[in-house]
């Protein structure tokens, strides 16, 4: 057994038995979970992080051509990712920079429709 698994084991052991003996139930008892909690936060701050990655639209009037500048996207962040998808649609700028080795899981073009212009 190893030592971490060994200190994990002695303080679930530890808070099951005074939460069974009702001896200061509120301390031992939030022991006896933690293992369990960490886990939960570890999985939501791994899921959330690459949910909410660079997705972004470039702007309509963007101030230069170049893909890696914040600005130029809306939300304020540049799609670079195995999980980010770029948006255009129309803009004053028609041809994009990017600098660097770029990655996107995908580009998504939005064509003008008739009379929007």
């Amino acid at each position: 057994m190893q030592p971490t698994q060994s200190l994990t084991n002695s303080i679930n052991h530890h808070a099951s038995t005074a939460c069974r003996k009702k001896q200061s139930f509120l301390r031992p008892c939030a022991w006896a979970f933690l293992p369990s909690a960490t886990a939960i936060l570890t999985l939501v701050v791994a899921t959330a992080s690459s949910s909410f990655a660079g997705n972004a639209t470039w702007g309509a009037r963007p101030a230069t051509g170049n893909w890696s500048t914040a600005s130029n996207w809306t939300p304020a962040t540049v799609p670079n990712g195995p999980n980010d998808t770029a948006t255009f649609a129309t803009s004053n700028i028609r041809f994009v920079a990017p600098e660097g080795a770029t990655q996107v899981n995908g580009i998504v073009f939005n064509p003008v429709r008739a009379g929007s212009r």
